[in-house]
């Protein structure tokens, strides 16, 4: 499973480019990441692994589902 250790490597495997953001997507998406204590060094950064971040993807894409679904139905309605 892959580790992502670091804002600039989250963002990334998101597929977005401002690291900075960070903070501000976790807020505002529920993007799955923590402060951790990097493996071998004294410092923390912001951590997430592949499984926290295909579970994430994986309910967004079913929220936007849910949300197409029922927009549908009020039209038929």
């Amino acid at each position: 499973m892959m580790h992502y250790f670091g804002a600039k490597a989250i963002v990334q495997r998101l597929g977005l480019k401002d690291h900075r953001r960070l903070p501000w997507l976790i807020r505002t998406w529920g993007v799955p990441a923590f402060p951790r204590r990097h493996p071998g060094r004294a410092h923390t950064c912001y951590y997430a692994s592949e499984a926290m971040l295909c579970a994430w993807e994986l309910t967004k894409a079913k929220q936007c589902y849910e949300r197409l679904k029922a927009k549908e139905q009020d039209k038929q309605e």
